[in-house]
Protein backbone atom coordinates (compact mmCIF):
# COMPACT_ATOMS: atom_id res chain seq x y z
CA UNK A 1 0.00 0.00 0.00
CA UNK A 2 1.23 3.44 -0.86
CA UNK A 3 -0.02 5.92 1.70
CA UNK A 4 -3.32 4.06 1.79
CA UNK A 5 -3.29 3.58 -1.98
CA UNK A 6 -2.89 0.05 -3.35
CA UNK A 7 -1.54 -1.11 -6.67
CA UNK A 8 -4.16 -3.69 -7.64
CA UNK A 9 -5.39 -1.69 -10.62
CA UNK A 10 -1.82 -1.45 -11.93
CA UNK A 11 -1.38 -5.22 -11.83
CA UNK A 12 -4.85 -5.76 -13.32
CA UNK A 13 -4.01 -3.31 -16.12
CA UNK A 14 -0.80 -5.21 -16.91
CA UNK A 15 -2.65 -8.54 -16.90
CA UNK A 16 -5.27 -7.13 -19.28
CA UNK A 17 -2.53 -5.97 -21.66
CA UNK A 18 -0.87 -9.41 -21.65
CA UNK A 19 -4.21 -11.14 -22.29
CA UNK A 20 -4.93 -8.69 -25.13
CA UNK A 21 -1.53 -9.44 -26.69
CA UNK A 22 -2.15 -13.17 -26.35
CA UNK A 23 -5.53 -12.92 -28.09
CA UNK A 24 -3.92 -10.88 -30.89
CA UNK A 25 -1.39 -13.69 -31.37
CA UNK A 26 -4.17 -16.31 -31.38
CA UNK A 27 -6.08 -14.23 -33.90
CA UNK A 28 -3.00 -14.11 -36.11
CA UNK A 29 -2.43 -17.86 -35.81
CA UNK A 30 -6.02 -18.45 -36.86
CA UNK A 31 -5.47 -16.62 -40.13
CA UNK A 32 -7.23 -13.38 -39.23
CA UNK A 33 -5.64 -9.98 -39.51
CA UNK A 34 -3.64 -8.94 -36.47
CA UNK A 35 -1.40 -6.06 -35.54
CA UNK A 36 2.18 -6.77 -34.43
CA UNK A 37 2.39 -3.14 -33.31
CA UNK A 38 -0.52 -3.64 -30.90
CA UNK A 39 1.07 -6.84 -29.59
CA UNK A 40 4.43 -5.17 -28.99
CA UNK A 41 2.78 -2.07 -27.49
CA UNK A 42 0.71 -4.18 -25.07
CA UNK A 43 3.68 -6.27 -23.94
CA UNK A 44 5.98 -3.25 -23.41
CA UNK A 45 3.37 -1.25 -21.50
CA UNK A 46 2.39 -4.33 -19.46
CA UNK A 47 6.00 -4.93 -18.45
CA UNK A 48 6.38 -1.25 -17.58
CA UNK A 49 3.31 -1.46 -15.31
CA UNK A 50 4.83 -4.40 -13.43
CA UNK A 51 8.49 -3.41 -13.34
CA UNK A 52 8.20 -0.61 -10.71
CA UNK A 53 11.36 1.27 -11.70
CA UNK A 54 11.75 4.96 -12.71
CA UNK A 55 12.31 4.15 -16.41
CA UNK A 56 9.17 1.99 -16.42
CA UNK A 57 7.18 4.84 -14.85
CA UNK A 58 8.22 7.24 -17.60
CA UNK A 59 7.53 4.63 -20.28
CA UNK A 60 4.08 4.01 -18.83
CA UNK A 61 3.14 7.68 -18.67
CA UNK A 62 4.39 8.39 -22.19
CA UNK A 63 2.46 5.37 -23.51
CA UNK A 64 -0.73 6.56 -21.80
CA UNK A 65 -0.34 10.09 -23.22
CA UNK A 66 0.24 8.70 -26.73
CA UNK A 67 -2.79 6.43 -26.37
CA UNK A 68 -4.84 9.40 -25.12
CA UNK A 69 -3.83 11.48 -28.17
CA UNK A 70 -4.62 8.62 -30.57
CA UNK A 71 -8.09 8.20 -29.05
CA UNK A 72 -8.63 11.95 -29.22
CA UNK A 73 -7.77 11.83 -32.93
CA UNK A 74 -10.21 8.93 -33.36
CA UNK A 75 -12.88 11.03 -31.67
CA UNK A 76 -12.21 14.03 -33.92
CA UNK A 77 -12.03 12.06 -37.20
CA UNK A 78 -14.99 9.75 -36.60
CA UNK A 79 -17.09 10.53 -33.57
CA UNK A 80 -17.52 7.31 -31.66
CA UNK A 81 -19.07 7.05 -28.17
CA UNK A 82 -16.48 4.49 -27.07
CA UNK A 83 -13.74 7.02 -27.78
CA UNK A 84 -15.15 9.27 -25.03
CA UNK A 85 -15.06 6.40 -22.55
CA UNK A 86 -11.54 5.49 -23.66
CA UNK A 87 -10.30 9.06 -23.27
CA UNK A 88 -11.73 9.27 -19.75
CA UNK A 89 -10.18 5.90 -18.84
CA UNK A 90 -6.76 6.90 -20.24
CA UNK A 91 -6.87 10.13 -18.21
CA UNK A 92 -7.81 8.15 -15.09
CA UNK A 93 -4.97 5.68 -15.65
CA UNK A 94 -2.49 8.52 -16.15
CA UNK A 95 -3.55 10.08 -12.83
CA UNK A 96 -3.47 6.64 -11.14
CA UNK A 97 0.10 5.88 -12.23
CA UNK A 98 1.29 9.45 -11.62
CA UNK A 99 0.07 9.30 -8.02
CA UNK A 100 2.12 6.12 -7.51
CA UNK A 101 5.43 7.69 -8.61
CA UNK A 102 7.06 6.96 -5.25
CA UNK A 103 6.27 3.27 -5.71
CA UNK A 104 8.27 3.40 -8.96
CA UNK A 105 11.17 5.16 -7.22
CA UNK A 106 10.40 8.66 -8.51
CA UNK A 107 10.30 11.16 -5.66
CA UNK A 108 10.34 14.37 -7.71
CA UNK A 109 7.01 15.95 -8.54
CA UNK A 110 5.95 17.53 -11.79
CA UNK A 111 4.93 20.87 -10.30
CA UNK A 112 3.75 22.26 -13.66
CA UNK A 113 1.31 19.37 -14.00
CA UNK A 114 0.14 19.63 -10.39
CA UNK A 115 -0.62 23.35 -10.78
CA UNK A 116 -2.65 22.71 -13.95
CA UNK A 117 -4.45 19.62 -12.57
CA UNK A 118 -4.46 19.83 -8.73
CA UNK A 119 -6.37 16.55 -8.10
CA UNK A 120 -3.48 14.58 -9.60
CA UNK A 121 -1.29 15.22 -6.55
CA UNK A 122 -0.43 11.94 -4.86
CA UNK A 123 1.24 10.88 -1.66
CA UNK A 124 4.97 11.34 -1.08
CA UNK A 125 5.03 8.62 1.54
CA UNK A 126 7.28 5.63 1.06
CA UNK A 127 5.29 2.40 1.00
CA UNK A 128 5.25 0.82 4.49
CA UNK A 129 6.86 -2.43 3.34
CA UNK A 130 9.86 -0.59 1.95
CA UNK A 131 10.08 1.83 4.89
CA UNK A 132 10.10 -0.85 7.60
CA UNK A 133 12.86 -3.05 6.20
CA UNK A 134 16.53 -2.29 6.61
CA UNK A 135 17.43 -4.09 3.40
CA UNK A 136 15.14 -3.77 0.41
CA UNK A 137 13.24 -6.97 -0.24
CA UNK A 138 14.62 -8.99 -3.12
CA UNK A 139 12.22 -8.51 -6.01
CA UNK A 140 10.96 -11.48 -7.93
CA UNK A 141 10.35 -11.47 -11.65
CA UNK A 142 9.48 -7.91 -12.76
CA UNK A 143 9.29 -6.82 -9.12
CA UNK A 144 6.41 -9.18 -8.31
CA UNK A 145 6.30 -11.33 -5.23
CA UNK A 146 6.88 -15.05 -5.61
CA UNK A 147 3.18 -15.81 -5.11
CA UNK A 148 2.09 -13.25 -7.70
CA UNK A 149 4.71 -14.48 -10.17
CA UNK A 150 3.44 -18.05 -9.84
CA UNK A 151 -0.17 -16.90 -10.31
CA UNK A 152 0.73 -14.89 -13.43
CA UNK A 153 2.68 -17.80 -14.95
CA UNK A 154 -0.12 -20.28 -14.22
CA UNK A 155 -2.68 -17.85 -15.67
CA UNK A 156 -0.64 -17.31 -18.83
CA UNK A 157 -0.16 -21.08 -19.23
CA UNK A 158 -3.92 -21.54 -18.87
CA UNK A 159 -4.55 -18.87 -21.52
CA UNK A 160 -2.01 -20.49 -23.85
CA UNK A 161 -3.79 -23.81 -23.40
CA UNK A 162 -7.11 -22.19 -24.31
CA UNK A 163 -5.48 -20.50 -27.32
CA UNK A 164 -4.00 -23.82 -28.45
CA UNK A 165 -7.41 -25.45 -28.20
CA UNK A 166 -9.06 -22.63 -30.19
CA UNK A 167 -6.45 -22.83 -32.95
CA UNK A 168 -6.64 -26.64 -32.99
CA UNK A 169 -10.41 -26.54 -33.60
CA UNK A 170 -10.02 -24.66 -36.89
Amino acid sequence: MLGGEGYRLGRLFALFLFVFALFQVVKGLGGDDFSPVEIGWSVVVGIAALWLRPLAWHTLLVALVVHFVLRLGWLIVAFHPLALLGIAFDAYLFAYFYQRRVLFGRARRWTWLETVVPPIVGSDLIPPLRAQTVEPPSPGVLGLSRRTTILVVVGLMFLLLIAYQLVGQR
